[in-house]
């Protein structure tokens, strides 16, 4: 089998699995940007209970 021919049949497989793999990379990233807000509101919280200044 040529190259041409097995680049051909194996490139939508190919496709697919990078799809997934940006999809999971993605959610991941979603994750850790709702674990980061969530930190982030924690801390200003505990900041203004402390100063008694809200976050601006």
């Amino acid at each position: 089998m040529s190259f041409l021919s097995k680049t051909f049949l194996y490139a939508p497989a190919k496709e697919e699995e990078e799809r997934k793999f940006n999809e999971e990379l993605s959610m991941l990233f979603d994750m850790l940007n709702r674990e980061e807000n969530e930190a982030n509101q924690y801390w200003e919280e505990v900041f203004q209970i402390l100063t008694g200044f809200p976050v601006v």
